[in-house]
């Protein structure tokens, strides 16, 4: 999208942006540079403002090639940006979560970005919070959800009940590297991919085929062979293997 300018801006679904005349500081500016920080994107502007997106459960931002036929219904495409291209860029979410904003500055999580975590954003000494709910929370964390938690928990061989200040020194080692590796691996193979998620030209990711644990409650471990184990903690449904995955207790 760099260097490409918005000609012009149709509003499908208010409730998808804000403020309530964002089609019309929207149009006419150029796309000048973008960043991210956990889940959400930023788009600057060359006037100065930021478009913030934050594509939550089932959103998408796709970029369709001109003379490119809309691939989803209309009915859930909620923006669309002609630009100078003759290309569309488009807002579509089957569930409505996900939103569209302007800003005058990037208004990210306060979380460090899971990809550059480090064994210093894991030390949580006195928290008995599950290590499960902690990766989660965004203030601490910015950018690992339901399915990453739980890979990177079980590459690390740590089970996601554990109480976050009873993580050992190499338990935080392990965890650290294995948030890093587990985020990598997904982004080479385009994300992970159930019902919704495109990226933003519209393809399947392929990362599914490779989860451990996630979405396989029941199911043997691929390392032991023992079923694995699911139950809900921090009010997510999460999996993971009893005997792969260490318990500690706090202390």
């Amino acid at each position: 999208m760099i260097g490409r300018r918005i000609t012009a801006v149709r509003v499908l679904g208010l409730h998808a942006v804000s403020p309530a005349d964002f089609g019309r500081r929207v149009a006419g500016r150029t796309f000048v540079s973008s960043s991210r920080h956990g889940k959400y994107l930023a788009l600057h502007l060359d006037n100065g403002e930021i478009l913030m997106c934050h594509l939550r459960m089932t959103g998408r931002l796709l970029y369709l090639p001109p003379r490119g036929r809309m691939q989803w219904p209309n009915e859930h495409t909620h923006v669309v940006m002609r630009l100078d291209d003759g290309g569309r860029l488009i807002f579509h979410d089957t569930r409505k979560f996900g939103r569209l904003w302007l800003a005058q500055q990037a208004e990210f999580p306060t979380g460090v970005d899971a990809i550059e975590v480090t064994v210093q954003d894991l030390r949580w000494a006195g928290r008995r919070a599950a290590v499960k709910s902690l990766l989660m929370d965004q203030r601490l964390i910015a950018g690992i959800g339901n399915i990453y938690a739980d890979e990177s928990l079980f590459r690390a061989g740590i089970d996601p009940r554990t109480p976050g200040g009873a993580l050992t020194d190499e338990d935080r080692v392990r965890l650290a590297a294995a948030i890093r590796d587990v985020l990598a691996d997904a982004v080479v193979n385009g994300g992970t991919t159930f019902m919704d998620y495109r990226d933003g030209l519209g393809r399947e990711g392929r990362f599914a085929s490779l989860l451990n644990v996630y979405g396989r409650g029941g199911e043997p471990c691929r390392v032991c062979g023992r079923a694995l184990c699911s139950a809900r903690v921090g009010g997510r449904t999460t999996v993971w293997c009893g005997h792969c995955q260490r318990y500690n207790q706090a202390t």
